[in-house]
């Protein structure tokens, strides 16, 4: 236990923490909604254009983060967002959605189109029946979709230490990174560090089991 108090006594692990869950809270958001929206457009339009969006989608998530990091840097400059939690936001999610998009798409497509139909006929508008209808259907897949997009933000270490100048806005992966000295590397204080910074996704996985247990096991039984 003298690792872990060291550890919160001389660094700001307090403030490592809350900015990785600003950031992960952030981008979980931002991706779950925009792989919503598009994994059931494409779902259940199809079309040319939706075949060359999700070619597109594709191709982004092929393109690994090293690529895309220098462009980043430069534009989230030129945008006067360098250095702010927005930035890493941004980039996180522009890695997250693709796969999260095909992730929904294919859980929508496990949902029957008669029920879009049936609520068409009821007076509803696409989007009216996709709130109503088909979203709480489909909250495994939207729990299965949060819990990967605050994974991979959480443990994000290049568009964070890249995009991230001040100390003050350092998340945890950052800070685990700058206990690893070139000379000495404060191997307790590393460890402890780590350990607290699995404990948030644990926790994450914990309220989300109920919604995945439930994902994985519909429509395992007929009735």
């Amino acid at each position: 236990l003298s690792a872990f108090e060291t550890l919160v006594r001389q660094y700001p692990v307090a403030r490592w923490l809350m900015n990785s869950a600003t950031i992960t809270v952030g981008s979980a958001v931002l991706s779950t909604v925009c792989a919503t929206l598009a994994g059931y457009s494409l779902s259940r339009f199809k079309s040319r254009t939706a075949s060359g969006i999700a070619f597109v989608l594709l191709l982004g998530r092929v393109l690994p983060g090293t690529l895309l990091v220098l462009p980043y840097f430069v534009l989230f400059r030129w945008a006067g967002i360098l250095d702010t939690h927005t930035a890493v936001i941004l980039a996180n999610a522009s890695m997250i959605i693709p796969f999260s998009t095909f992730m929904m798409k294919n859980y929508f497509d496990d949902v029957p189109r008669e029920l879009d139909e049936a609520a068409k006929v009821d007076g509803c508008s696409a989007m009216t029946a996709l709130w109503f209808v088909v979203l709480p259907i489909a909250r495994p897949g939207i729990a299965a979709t949060v819990a990967f997009a605050a994974t991979a933000s959480w443990v994000d270490l290049l568009f964070a230490r890249t995009l991230l100048l001040s100390a003050e806005n350092w998340t945890v992966p950052v800070g685990i990174a700058s206990l690893i000295g070139e000379v000495q590397t404060s191997w307790n204080q590393l460890m402890a560090a780590g350990v607290l910074s699995v404990l948030p996704v644990f926790a994450v996985y914990w309220f989300a089991q109920p919604y995945l247990v439930g994902g994985m096991t519909s429509g395992a039984v007929k009735g």
